[in-house]
């Protein structure tokens, strides 16, 4: 029925990442579903950037639904990669000495938000580790981007 893209080269730097608190990203879109019955097609791809002195680090992304008007849901467990337990479900590096690493991530899957209003979907983030450096979105030349498509559900 619709689709809408949010892309950029912006980044969320996470300040003195701890292990498991949730940080709120860049990476966000959002669509206004004409009917409540309708699923939203939900894909996005950004950048991660990771040190960490001490050899032992992980992350977790999550999808986050805001729904104006209603209810928030931290995972949108559709569309997020991170199920439960430890954050570091994403991604995890151990070594003796540490390291710097860049990678990319992707998630999709189907959203349904039982929603006619404006819905807001927020790539989240969580260290595992307590690295030095934590980046997500589009650093070194690297593009985030987020699709949103809605889908008739009658």
């Amino acid at each position: 029925l619709q689709a809408v893209q949010a892309n950029g080269v912006t980044y969320t730097i996470v300040a003195s990442p701890t292990d498991g608190v949730w940080s709120d990203t860049v990476i966000t879109a959002a669509i206004t579903p004409a009917s409540t019955s309708n699923t939203i097609f939900v894909c996005w791809r950004t950048g991660i950037h990771v040190v960490d002195s001490v050899g032992v680090m992980g992350f977790a992304l999550r999808t986050k639904r805001a729904i104006s008007g209603g209810a928030t849901t931290d995972s949108a467990s559709a569309v997020s990669p991170y199920g439960s337990g430890n954050t570091h479900s994403v991604f995890l590096m151990t070594t003796s000495t540490g390291g710097d690493f860049m990678t990319m991530a992707t998630a999709s899957g189907l959203d349904a938000p039982s929603a006619s209003t404006e819905v807001t979907y927020t790539v989240g983030a969580s260290p595992y580790g307590s690295p030095s450096t934590f980046e997500i979105g589009g650093m070194y030349s690297a593009r985030w981007s987020m699709v949103l498509m809605e889908i008739d559900g009658t």
